[in-house]
Formats: C-alpha cells, sequence, structure tokens
C-alpha cells in the first residue's frame, strides 16, 4: 500500500467507518431496475426483474436462514406437502425448470440492453428467436 494510487484506491472502496463499500453504486435494487427501464424500455429490460427474484431466494439458501432451508427442502409448497423421496425429486426437477426460465429470461434482458448499447439489433433478435424456438419445441415435445 506504499503506492499512491493505492492508497487512492483504499479511499475510494472505504466507508467513513472503516468498512469496504461493495456496492459499484448508492442506489438500490429498485432504484437500478427503474434507471434501466427509462433508459432500454420495458420490452428491453422486463427480464431483470426475474433475476431479482431468483436473487431474494438464493441469497436466503446460501445465508442458510430458516426460509432458504424450508424453500430449499419444499416446506413453502402450500398444499403440496412432501411426505417421500420421489415427492422431493419432482420439487428439484420444478424447481430447476423455474430456475431455468429466470435466468434464460435475465439473460435475455441483458442480450437485449447490451445489443442496444453497441447497435447490434441482431444480436437482440437472436436472443428472441432462440426463447421463441425453446418453447415452440418444448411444447412439440409434450
Amino acid at each position: 500500500m506504499k503506492h499512491p494510487e493505492h492508497q487512492e484506491w483504499l479511499k475510494k472502496f472505504t466507508s467513513k467507518s472503516g468498512k469496504e463499500i461493495t456496492s459499484w453504486t448508492p442506489e438500490n435494487v429498485q432504484q437500478r431496475l427503474e434507471a434501466t427501464y427509462l433508459k432500454f424500455g420495458h420490452e428491453a429490460a422486463r427480464g431483470l426483474a426475474f433475476g431479482v427474484l431468483l436473487y431474494r431466494h438464493a441469497s436466503e439458501v446460501a445465508h442458510g436462514t430458516v426460509f432458504g432451508t424450508l424453500f430449499s427442502w419444499g416446506a413453502m409448497e402450500f398444499g403440496e406437502p412432501l411426505t417421500s423421496p420421489s415427492d422431493i425429486g419432482r420439487f428439484r426437477r420444478k424447481e430447476l425448470r423455474s430456475l431455468m426460465k429466470v435466468v434464460s429470461y435475465s439473460l435475455e434482458s441483458l442480450i437485449r440492453i447490451v445489443s442496444s448499447e453497441i447497435r447490434t439489433e441482431d444480436l437482440a433478435l437472436g436472443a428472441e428467436k432462440a426463447r421463441i424456438d425453446y418453447y415452440r419445441q418444448r411444447d412439440a415435445d409434450t
């Protein structure tokens, strides 16, 4: 930490109380989403809201909260008690399908936003086509 540049970085990423500043912006998640919606529009950014849903549950599970533990074992499935290993297996498959859907919608939005920023419409159209093709194929398989 002898270099002046390092001292400058340390000041920049240390709060007044001496703790590390881990957020890249002072806005909360809702404010960040609103700013994204304003800049890129609802159509491009709507999938990012799904990412918030994913984060909420993943954070609970990762931090070992009571809710996270109960959720990960399927105990939050009201009206559908899990009473056997096969029930837990069905719950896990359902959750993985939901996870893939949330991740894909979030990624599609990110691709649309990047496409807008770098002015490459083909990228956004490709992301949309991938989603449409997936659901068309899935529906044909059932």
